[in-house]
């Protein structure tokens, strides 16, 4: 945010390093700064290097937390907001539904996190021209906020 992009990617690099030498690649703490290099290559536009990250870290947490693990939900979850950006609105719509359906499942309705994935999907919704689902969720969202 400062402006100091090779600084920091710089230190991201050194912290994922650190935690592969140190704990191993299936570590949560390995995962988690997999997970910020994604979201770092994520909003800095580089949505390949991005990719790769993404696709490591669901995989690496499948493996070691299981594939409802609130983690891995978390890394999914910036995946499909990486389709988004991209403007795959399909890939992300497929992904925020299962990400929903899954925190909806082991997190509830009321949790925070919950609330967001239904934000991110209403975005998804709109932007995709869905004005059924969209006031769907919508109304839900309301629904839930009082």
């Amino acid at each position: 945010d400062m402006g100091k992009k090779e600084e920091a990617l710089s230190l991201y690099k050194e912290a994922l390093t650190a935690c592969r030498e140190t704990f191993g690649d299936r570590h949560p703490s390995t995962l988690d700064s997999i997970n910020a290099m994604a979201v770092f290559f994520r909003d800095m536009g580089n949505y390949l290097e991005s990719h790769l990250l993404y696709e490591e870290v669901v995989a690496a947490a499948r493996e070691t937390l299981g594939g409802r693990h609130p983690k891995n939900l978390l890394y999914r979850n910036g995946m499909a907001r990486l389709f988004h950006k991209e403007g795959n609105l399909e890939e992300s719509r497929l992904l925020f539904e299962e990400v929903l359906a899954a925190r909806r499942e082991v997190l509830g309705d009321q949790h925070p996190h919950t609330a967001t994935s239904m934000k991110w999907l209403l975005e998804v919704f709109r932007e995709s021209g869905d004005e059924d689902e969209a006031s769907k969720l919508e109304a839900e969202l309301s629904s839930l906020s009082h």
